[in-house]
């Protein structure tokens, strides 16, 4: 199965590529950026090369499409950090670009630069000062169905002088890492001034149909909900919509990336972690 990072890949690579209009660049990416930078976390960086739409990606040939060749740095004002890159089983595709001693902290602003062949793929993000405050979290029961339940959260705009973006994970027990719930990326600039989110079980993959969106009882439910920055906001938002209401691989718009240089993403976090049991 093609987890959530090779679609994303290639989901960004079909919405710019299928679009009637749609006209290339004068030269062309050499890389595709998939990368977080989250308080209190290590900044993390996937990259991958370009490919077409006839090249078959499977688990079992994803490694040819993966970029481990490149030089990726990010630095702030006062901290700058050479990735090294790793190796981690629980994701597909398992291999990325990681900071060992630099984490990400509220209200910094972070460079990210990829530097492969003679290029230098440049962005910029920043971690948004203000978090999620969370003041609720509860089950509720589901018609005719005594083994699952709602998840919902509630909180207050993160910020009310301004439009803030918003993006939510979930994982349970057994698995071992997030997943962003359907429909993860949020803006509240119709909201005043409480926001309620269900919390849906996070797939693996924006094409699984076969994990439901609810939580069994007696799940321990871990909850990650993050501010993100305007640019990736923008971003996610269309992603999400294109992978909800539309099939990405046969109809597309431009993605508003904040790459320079290359395509994808890069992602400032200021995320809280939650956790309940369901009941």
């Amino acid at each position: 199965m093609i987890k959530r990072f090779v679609i994303l890949i290639v989901s960004v690579l079909c919405l710019l590529s299928c679009k009637d209009d749609f006209t290339p660049p004068s030269k062309k990416a050499s890389v595709v950026v998939e990368g977080y930078i989250e308080t209190n976390q290590l900044a993390k960086v996937f990259l991958t090369f370009p490919f077409s739409l006839d090249d078959e990606i499977g688990e079992s040939s994803y490694q040819n499409f993966i970029n481990s060749y490149a030089k990726v740095v990010v630095s702030s004002e006062t901290e700058r950090e050479v990735l090294t890159f790793k190796k981690d089983d629980n994701l597909i595709p398992p291999y990325y670009y990681s900071s060992s001693l630099l984490v990400g902290e509220a209200g910094k602003t972070y460079r990210l630069e990829v530097i492969f062949r003679g290029d230098t793929i440049t962005a910029v993000a920043t971690i948004p000062q203000n978090e999620v405050e969370i003041d609720s979290i509860w089950c509720e029961p589901i018609e005719n169905d005594s083994v699952h339940r709602n998840l919902y959260i509630s909180f207050d705009k993160a910020n009310p002088q301004a439009v803030s973006y918003y993006k939510f994970y979930t994982r349970t027990q057994s698995q071992k890492t997030f997943y962003p719930i359907k429909n993860s990326t949020l803006s509240d600039e119709t909201y005043e001034p409480q926001i309620t989110v269900g919390m849906h079980a996070g797939a693996e993959n924006v094409v699984d149909t076969s994990t439901t969106s609810y939580f069994s009882l007696g799940d321990t439910v871990t909850i990650k909900a993050a501010t993100i920055d305007a640019e990736s906001g923008q971003f996610w938002l269309l992603y999400d919509n294109e992978t909800e209401y539309n099939n990405p691989f046969s109809n597309g718009s431009n993605l508003p990336s904040n790459i320079n240089g290359g395509l994808g993403v890069w992602t400032g976090m200021n995320s809280v972690r939650k956790q309940i049991v369901v009941q």
